[in-house]
């Protein structure tokens, strides 16, 4: 089971996930627990209280006498970001896999997702290339906005001396 939000929400204000919590705690009534895990805030720990009953026999006694026990039963989840198109499609949850299952990606062979791999590492690369040479332009025209700059205070300086030595003849 994946617990699905987006970081730095709360997980009972998740729809998904606050649905999730209802139907658990129906199931195990008050004794079911989401805490965080530590200072990352995709970790959640669930804990539930499961009640054992066992038969023991008892040597004094006729019969078997049922013996009930708690124990807690601890669960780790990871909270899986999904992206901003899917937060803002309101999608979360069981959502997410359906529209997976719709569009075909669940039945792709392990060929098919390799490709897809590549091609989204490609991608990333193109994108990484484009940001380099965008950033180099915008290097490029910070220093020719500086010597733009530097030429106009120059030019004022020496505007400004001129003044000065007409007003001192």
């Amino acid at each position: 089971m994946w617990l699905r939000t987006g970081q730095g929400y709360e997980l009972s204000k998740e729809p998904q996930i606050s649905q999730w919590i209802r139907d658990e705690s129906f199931k195990y009534g008050p004794n079911f627990q989401v805490k965080y895990v530590g200072d990352d805030p995709r970790l959640v720990k669930v804990e539930t209280y499961e009640r054992i009953c066992y038969k023991t026999l008892i040597l004094n006694d006729t019969g078997d006498v049922p013996v009930t026990s708690e124990r807690v039963v601890e669960a780790i989840y990871k909270i899986e970001e999904f992206t901003e198109e899917y937060r803002i499609g309101g999608m979360s949850g069981d959502d997410i896999d359906n529209y997976l299952t719709q569009n075909g990606f669940n039945q792709l062979s392990v060929e098919e997702l390799a490709q897809l791999v590549k091609q989204h590492e490609q991608r990333e690369e193109e994108i990484q290339q484009n940001d380099k040479v965008i950033d180099s332009k915008d290097e490029q025209s910070k220093e020719q906005i500086e010597l733009s700059i530097n030429e106009i205070q120059r030019e004022s300086d020496v505007k400004g001396e001129q003044k000065q030595a007409k007003e001192e003849l």
